[in-house]
């Protein structure tokens, strides 16, 4: 659902300043989609001081336009990725982790995630049927919380930014899902 009853812009700065290390200014927060029912955001930071080898964009839109995809973490099989696309007549312009995953996604999906191995975690809204896709490694070294109330679902790699929304969302730990956790 769509409230409009706070400013989603502030918003998303506000939780993306909670993940920033001390003195890092890089990230990027794009607006998706805005109808009578809904809002979509996508929010990215890097969190780290270190200074990015090749800086691609934060938020990446496939080839087609179907899909935008933030990622955080790395892939650990790239190469195995890009030999699977390029036998498949894919040519990306750089092969960067970014653009694999997004090439992945717009070609298998869901079923993408037996391919790929690392730490990672991403978002991915898909414009077409507008939906959500959200997932992590494996191991879950890159977690993703999330919370969900009156009419906002909102997600993070970092517990802290989504503390941003406790003037909106009642913030209380489920027991239920704590239970799940550690089992």
């Amino acid at each position: 659902h769509y409230r409009q009853d706070f400013d989603s812009k502030t918003l998303i700065e506000a939780m993306l300043s909670r993940m920033n290390a001390k003195g890092t200014k890089r990230g990027n927060i794009k607006k998706l989609l805005r109808n009578s029912s809904k809002e979509v955001w996508l929010g990215y930071t890097n969190t780290t001081k270190q200074k990015v080898k090749n800086h691609y964009p934060q938020i990446f839109v496939s080839n087609n336009n179907r899909w935008n995809i933030a990622l955080s973490g790395e892939l650990s099989n790239s190469s195995e990725i890009d030999s699977l696309l390029t036998a498949l007549h894919w040519n990306g312009k750089d092969s960067s982790q970014i653009e694999l995953i997004t090439e992945m996604i717009n070609r298998f999906h869901c079923e993408c995630l037996h391919a790929i191995d690392g730490t990672f975690a991403f978002a991915a809204f898909d414009s077409l049927t507008q939906c959500l896709f959200l997932a992590h490694d494996r191991v879950g070294q890159k977690p993703i919380y999330y919370v969900e109330n009156k009419g906002i679902f909102a997600f993070s790699t970092s517990l802290a930014s989504l503390i941003e929304l406790s003037h909106l969302i009642p913030m209380r730990i489920s027991l239920n899902a704590m239970g799940q956790y550690f089992i």
